[in-house]
C-alpha cells in the first residue's frame, strides 16, 4: 500500500520503500541502559552498528530520504502492547501485538497517533519525566491493518529512518523478508575479498601469524576468484567480505546465506532466519573483530568460533592440518540473497607441512639490561598481541631480539617481504613480567601478563598495583592471555588535566569481551570529577565511568584499550537558540530549543531540565545533535516569563542558564 511519494505505510506482503538490513541497538535489556561507547561493534546484517554495546536485532531500516513525519501504519490487526520513549536507543518506539501472536516493532519515531500521543503526554506530565515505558491494557489501543499508528522520525539516532522488526510469540526476531515483506532484488551479491585467520599460536598464512586479506577478482556476473594461492599451516579459518544490492537502492543489504565448500564438500553453512535475544551479543564473534579493527572491513567468519551458540550455523568450517592432507585444496564460497541470486568465490590454498616462522630458541644464560633501549632497534620493530601469542615484526636490519617470560628465548625471525616475522607463544609459566629485548640485552618493552580463564575469569593488575581489570566468569569467549604496561600519556592528553601522570595500555585490544570487565583505579584524590577514559584511534579521550568506592574510581569496558584517568571540572555549555533572545514571541505555545555541549564526560541525559517561572515543562534531550527541547502543555498568557535550563555532565558538573521571554498579546 503506497499513499504518496512521502507516505510510509507498511502492510504484510508488500514493502513500498527501499530498505536496508541494518543493525539496531537493543532497547530490551533489563534496565534499558548501555555501558560505554564501544569501537568495532557489528551486526548480523551488513552495516555498522553504532558505537554502543548491547544487543543486535534482525530488523530492517527503511530509508525515509532525510524526511520525518511520514505516516506509519499497522501491518496487521492488533493492539499496542508497549510504548517506550527515551532519549537514546530506540527513541520513541511502539510494539504492536498482532492477531496471530507476533510482534511488530517500530522505532526512531517522531510521534504517535493522536490517541497514543495524548495517553503518553498525560503520563509524562504526571511523572514529570520524558522517559516512559508503558504497557497499556490490551483493549486500550486496538487498530486495524492499515490504520495510522505513528509518524517516522529519527529519535534516538542521527539520521531519519524507520527501524522495523517482526518478532514471534517467543520474542525472537525473525527475518522480515520471510514474513511476507518483499523488495525488488535481481542483483547477485558482491564479494570484495577473502580473509584467512590463524586460530592458534602455531598457525600461519603466507609465512605470517596474523590474518591476511586477498582481493576477490570479478570474472563475470556473480563470479569471483582469488588468483593468489595462499600457503596455510595449522589451525585456520576463512572469512569473506561481501554484501548484497537491490534494484535501484544505493544501500548495501545483508547476505542471507553463505556456504563454504572445501574440495567440493560443504564444511560450513550460515542462514539468517531468526535469533533469540540471549544470543545477540555473540554477533561480535560472528564477524572478525581483528580485520575490522585494522580497517579492512567487516568480514563474515566462515567458521564456528569458540563460544558462538547462535542458531545460524551448520558445520565447523575450521581448517586443520591434522584433518587434511598437505597440498592444494580448492575452496568455494557461495553467497546467496533471500531471492536466490547467487555469487560464487573460488580459488585454492596450499596446506604446507611445516611452519615458516621458526620456534624461538631457549637461551641458557641471559642478562637483562634495564637502563634503556637502543635507538635503532626500538624504532625498527612492532609488537602485536593475539589470543595466546605475540607477533614481532622487525626491520631487516635488526640482527636479533629476545624475549624473557619466565624462561629466556631468542626470537628466530623469518623473512617476509621487507621485514622479519617472529612469534612467542604464551603458556601458563609465562604469567608475570615479560620483556622484549634487543640483541644486546636492553629492555625495549615490559609487560605484565596474566592468563584469563573463560569459566572463572581473572584479574590483571598493573605492576604498580594501582590499576586492576577484573574479568567476570564467562566474561570472555575463550581463554586468552592479556598484557598490561604503563605508558606516558602527557603528550596525548596535553589538553586535559591528568589524574595521574600515566596511563595503562592493555592488550589484546581487538578481542571483544563477552561481559563488561571492571576497571578499578586506586587514587589518593577523593574528587568526584575524576573519571576513567579510553583513548580512541585519534587519541581522543572517551568517558567510561567514575563510580567511586572509597579511594577507587570504577568503570566498565567491553574492549581492552589504553586507559587514562582525567579530571572533568568544566560544566556543560548551554545556549537558547529558539526563540531568539530579546525577540517578542507571538506564539502562545512556543517550543524552546537549546544547544548543549560538554568537553569530556558528556551530558547526563537524565539531568537536563527546562522550567518556566520555576515550573517543570516537558524536556527532551537529543544526544545525536546535542540539543534539548522544551514543550508546553498549555498556551501561555501574554507577559514576561523566566525560562531556565539546567544540565549536568557525567562527572557531576552542573550548569544553568536563564532567559527572559515576552509573550505578546
Amino acid at each position: 500500500m503506497f499513499l504518496s511519494r512521502y507516505s510510509l505505510v507498511l502492510s504484510l506482503g508488500y514493502l513500498s520503500l527501499l530498505i536496508s538490513l541494518m543493525p539496531a541497538k537493543c532497547d530490551d535489556s533489563p534496565d534499558g541502559s548501555y555501558v560505554w561507547p564501544l569501537k568495532d561493534y557489528y551486526a548480523i546484517s551488513s552495516s555498522f552498528g553504532e558505537y554502543r554495546p548491547g544487543h543486535i536485532h534482525m530488523g530492517i531500516d527503511i530509508r525515509t530520504p532525510g524526511i520525518t513525519g511520514i505516516p506509519v501504519a499497522a501491518v496487521d490487526d492488533g493492539y499496542i502492547w508497549r510504548i517506550k520513549v527515551k532519549y537514546c536507543g530506540y527513541g520513541r518506539a511502539l510494539y504492536l501485538r498482532m492477531s496471530d501472536g507476533r510482534m511488530a516493532v517500530y522505532a526512531h519515531l517522531k510521534s504517535f497517533a493522536p490517541d497514543i500521543e495524548e495517553y503518553l503526554l498525560e503520563r509524562q506530565w504526571g511523572n514529570k519525566s520524558f522517559t516512559q515505558d508503558l504497557y497499556p491494557s490490551t483493549e486500550h489501543f486496538r487498530y486495524k491493518k492499515g490504520d495510522i499508528i505513528a509518524y517516522s522520525g529519527r529519535s534516538g539516532t542521527k539520521h531519519p529512518h524507520l527501524h522495523f522488526e517482526i518478532r514471534n510469540s517467543s520474542n525472537e526476531c525473525l527475518n522480515a523478508l520471510s514474513q511476507g515483506f518483499s523488495i525488488d532484488d535481481n542483483k547477485p551479491p558482491v564479494i570484495k575479498s577473502m580473509g584467512i585467520i590463524p586460530l592458534s599460536s602455531e598457525a600461519e598464512v603466507n609465512g605470517d601469524c596474523q590474518p591476511q586479506v586477498f582481493r576477490a577478482v570479478r570474472k563475470g556476473k556473480g563470479k569471483y576468484s582469488i588468483e593468489e594461492i595462499p600457503r596455510v599451516y595449522g589451525h585456520t579459518g576463512l572469512a569473506v567480505l561481501c554484501y548484497d544490492l537491490t534494484d535501484g537502492a544505493p544501500n548495501p543489504i545483508a547476505i542471507y546465506r553463505l556456504e563454504l565448500l572445501l574440495d567440493g564438500e560443504t564444511k560450513f553453512d550460515i542462514q539468517y532466519d531468526y535469533c533469540d535475544f540471549d544470543s545477540y551479543q555473540l554477533i561480535e564473534i560472528d564477524r572478525d573483530a581483528y580485520l575490522s579493527r585494522q580497517g579492512a572491513g567487516r568480514f563474515q567468519r566462515l567458521f564456528l568460533a569458540k563460544g558462538n551458540t547462535m542458531p545460524f550455523y551448520s558445520g565447523d568450517g575450521k581448517i586443520d592440518r591434522c584433518d587434511m592432507e598437505a597440498g592444494l585444496c580448492g575452496f568455494t564460497v557461495r553467497a546467496e540473497d533471500y531471492y536466490g541470486n547467487v555469487s560464487i568465490l573460488s580459488g585454492e590454498f596450499e596446506i604446507i607441512e611445516e611452519p615458516t616462522i621458526p620456534a624461538p630458541d631457549v637461551i641458557d644464560a641471559f642478562s637483562i639490561r634495564v637502563d634503556g633501549g637502543t635507538g635503532t632497534t626500538s624504532a625498527s620493530y612492532s609488537l602485536e598481541f593475539f589470543r595466546d601469542w605475540v607477533r614481532i615484526e622487525a626491520a631487516a636490519v635488526v640482527n636479533s631480539m629476545s624475549w624473557d617470560g619466565g624462561a629466556e628465548y631468542r626470537i628466530v625471525f623469518s623473512r617476509n617481504g621487507k621485514s622479519q616475522i617472529g612469534r612467542i607463544p604464551f603458556n601458563p609459566e609465562m604469567e608475570g613480567f615479560n620483556y622484549l629485548m634487543s640483541g644486546d640485552g636492553f629492555v625495549l618493552e615490559s609487560w605484565y601478563v596474566e592468563r584469563i580463564d573463560k569459566e572463572s575469569g581473572g584479574v590483571l593488575v598493573s605492576p604498580e598495583g594501582d590499576f586492576r581489570v577484573v574479568f567476570k566468569p564467562d566474561g570472555i569467549y575463550e581463554e586468552m592471555y592479556s598484557g598490561i604496561k604503563a605508558v606516558n600519556v602527557n603528550e596525548n592528553c596535553c589538553d586535559y588535566e591528568l589524574g595521574v601522570n600515566k596511563g595503562y595500555h592493555l592488550e589484546p585490544q581487538w578481542i571483544p569481551l563477552q561481559r563488561p570487565a571492571s576497571l578499578e583505579w586506586t587514587v589518593e584524590d577523593s574528587c568526584s570529577q575524576l573519571g576513567i577514559y579510553f583513548l580512541d584511534g585519534d587519541n581522543k579521550p572517551i568517558f567510561l565511568g567514575n563510580r567511586r568506592d572509597s579511594t577507587t574510581v570504577i568503570a566498565e569496558c567491553l574492549n581492552l584499550e589504553t586507559f587514562v584517568l582525567l579530571y572533568d571540572r568544566a560544566p556543560p555549555e548551554v545556549e537558547m537558540i529558539h526563540p531568539r533572545r530579546n525577540a517578542p514571541i507571538r506564539q502562545r505555545k512556543p517550543e524552546f530549543h537549546f544547544s548543549l555541549d560538554d568537553t569530556l564526560s558528556g551530558i547526563d541525559g537524565g539531568s537536563v531540565m527546562i522550567t518556566i517561572d520555576d515550573e517543570w515543562i516537558l524536556t527532551e534531550y537529543d544526544p545525536p545533535v546535542k540539543k534539548a527541547y522544551g514543550y508546553l502543555r498549555y498556551p501561555l498568557r501574554p507577559g514576561e516569563y523566566k525560562v531556565m535550563i539546567k544540565a549536568a555532565d557525567q562527572c557531576g558538573n552542573e550548569t544553568s542558564e536563564s532567559y527572559i521571554i515576552k509573550v505578546e498579546g
